[in-house]
């Protein structure tokens, strides 16, 4: 008759048990998990928007119409509007979307679409 095994992972332990006898062996078990990108509202957020968009240099509007500034990366609710040439510095963007994070009037903050939006040198 052939001998019986079963192994069993639970809470770090791993019992092993052969042919009725059983035998208690503790494993550390280590793994490392890179954290995914940080996100609001569900949205994941670009580590690397200073790529794309320096802080240093203010954002303004470079159309002729308003631009929205909304709550939420999710462009969900509108809380401002920028005039053309009004702007504020990035502090932050969404990852594959070229939607940022803008400071602007001092200590307001919203979200814009920087399709919208271009450097202005001081």
């Amino acid at each position: 008759m052939a001998a019986k095994a079963w192994m069993t992972l639970v809470c770090g332990t791993v019992a092993l048990a052969a042919c009725g006898a059983a035998e208690r062996v503790t494993e550390r078990i280590t793994q490392t998990v890179a954290p995914g990108p940080q996100t609001v509202d569900g949205v994941a957020l670009d580590p690397d928007w200073q790529d794309r968009y320096t802080p240093d240099v203010p954002f303004v509007n470079i159309t002729d119409a308003q631009v929205p500034i909304y709550s939420s990366p999710t462009a969900t609710v509108v809380t401002g509007l920028l005039q053309p040439t009004e702007g504020g510095r990035v502090d932050g963007c969404v990852l594959d979307r070229p939607v940022c994070r803008l400071i602007y009037k001092g200590d307001g903050s919203g979200w814009v679409n920087m399709s919208a939006m271009g450097p202005r040198a001081l």
